[in-house]
């Protein structure tokens, strides 16, 4: 009988430690995993702060440039039509050699000029505003998409935080 117990108490603690080592080598996955998630998420933490810092001045700068274009563009269509409008005030002044139009004509024209000069423009500066747009809409998805696989990642390396703990208390109890 003295011996059946013995037994049974060698088997128990057998049993015990085989069980505490499967714990132990559970944690230690478990830890290299957090260590793995760590090192990712300071690499994304690092890959956001990284794109931006270099993410705002660039649109700024695109953002400058538009306008130093939509500004000169305007002044040429100024000129432009302070020169059709001198052109169409000195036609009096012109030789006989020269081919007259008609004044209804002349304003047809600068009217076409103007316009077109102007879609021209105003074509040009959409477009470029929706190019811009469209960037900046992609580039505020990705940084969105990269701080919601950060929030995993936290979320991810909190549980299994949770779960060594819960392994060590259990190790240290047994």
């Amino acid at each position: 009988l003295l011996t059946t117990v013995n037994h049974l108490k060698e088997r128990r603690s057998r049993r015990h430690r085989s069980d505490v080592r499967a714990l132990q080598a559970e944690r230690d996955l478990a830890l290299e995993r957090v260590k793995v998630l760590e090192k990712e998420l300071q690499e994304m933490h690092m890959k956001v702060i990284w794109k931006s810092e270099s993410w705002t001045p660039t649109v700024v700068d695109t953002l400058q440039q538009v306008t130093q274009e939509r500004n000169a563009a305007l002044g040429k269509l100024q000129e432009l039509q302070e020169s059709l409008g001198t052109a169409h005030n000195g036609g009096s002044e012109r030789t006989e050699e020269a081919p007259r139009v008609s004044n209804e004509a002349q304003t047809d024209f600068i009217g076409i000029r103007e316009n077109f000069v102007e879609k021209d423009s105003l074509k040009e500066l959409r477009d470029e505003i929706e190019r811009i747009g469209s960037r900046l809409e992609t580039e505020i998805l990705s940084r969105q998409n990269a701080e919601i696989k950060c929030q995993k990642l936290e979320e991810m390396i909190h549980n299994f935080q949770k779960r060594i703990n819960g392994i060590t208390s259990d190790c240290s109890q047994a």
